[in-house]
C-alpha cells in the first residue's frame, strides 16, 4: 500500500497537478504560479509526445495523457480495494487475498 500510495502521488503531481494549476494560477492571478505550471505542462506534453511518436500512439492521446493517469489511479486504488476485501477476479476466476495466499504458501 506504501509503495502505490507513492506511485499514484508521482503520478498525479507529475501528470495532473500542473494541468490542475494552471488555470487556477491564470484565474488567481499568480504569474510565477503560472509559468512553473505552464512548464510542466509543457513538459508533460513534450515527453508524452515523444513516446506517442516512438511508440505509434495517435497524436490526439498525447493532450488526453493527465486523463489516462486519472483513470490509471482509479484502476490501482479500486484494485486496491478489491484486494483488501478479499474479492478479487479476472477473467471469471477468484483470487484469494493476499493474507490468504501467504497462509497458504507458507504451510
Amino acid at each position: 500500500p506504501l509503495a502505490l500510495f507513492l506511485v499514484v502521488a508521482a503520478h498525479l503531481w507529475a501528470w495532473v497537478l500542473p494541468w490542475v494549476v494552471f488555470p487556477l494560477a491564470l484565474h488567481a492571478g499568480a504569474p510565477a504560479l503560472a509559468v512553473g505550471s505552464a512548464v510542466g505542462v509543457g513538459a508533460g506534453l513534450s515527453a508524452r509526445a515523444l513516446l506517442a511518436a516512438r511508440f505509434g500512439h495517435p497524436w490526439w492521446s498525447v493532450p488526453l495523457h493527465p486523463v489516462a493517469i486519472l483513470g490509471l489511479v482509479g484502476i490501482a486504488v479500486r484494485s486496491l480495494a478489491w484486494s483488501r476485501a478479499g474479492r478479487i477476479s479476472w477473467a471469471g476466476r477468484r483470487y484469494p487475498a493476499r493474507s490468504a495466499r501467504i497462509s497458504v504458501e507458507q504451510s
